[in-house]
């Protein structure tokens, strides 16, 4: 469950036929998101949204630190008239399923690898306030295979 935060601020003045506030409720905007835990081989969605803001969104982007990608890595950006794109080189088993009209960035992972484990962040860039991010964590589960072996001697 998530919750948006908010701050108001409320200035009196004595106008002479008593006193007289006004306040400012500001709602601030979020991204959300949830860690993510995946079979390996399997198919994970990426849930990223932004909520709570009417500001112009000029591109969602995609940043990844995982087992095969030690360093932050940009590696896909969804442009509002372009599309997504891949940055760094292409990589079919990532799709992007949401929709900027709908301040929707999550992202689709097919056939996981114990590579692709670590943590994703995605990356709102909004007009005029700038950059927004949630950090998403991705766990592996791998497949265990158990082996018994009767050794005669």
């Amino acid at each position: 469950m998530t919750t948006s935060s908010f701050f108001h601020h409320c200035i009196s003045q004595n106008t002479g036929q008593g006193q007289r506030s006004k306040c400012l409720f500001v709602i601030s905007l979020q991204v959300i998101g949830e860690n993510r835990v995946v079979v390996q081989g399997g198919t994970v969605t990426l849930p990223c949204k932004l909520i709570d803001t009417t500001e112009d969104i000029t591109q969602i982007s995609w940043q990844r630190k995982t087992r095969g990608k030690p360093q932050n890595d940009n590696f896909f950006t969804i442009l509002p008239k372009n599309g997504p794109q891949f940055v760094n080189g292409k990589d079919d088993r990532f799709k992007f399923i949401g929709s900027i009209k709908d301040n929707n960035g999550t992202l689709q992972i097919s056939d996981v690898t114990l590579l692709d484990e670590g943590v994703y962040t995605c990356i709102f860039t909004l007009f005029p306030s700038g950059n927004h991010k949630r950090e998403i964590l991705l766990d592996l589960i791998g497949n265990t295979l158990c082996i018994t072996c009767n050794c005669i001697m």
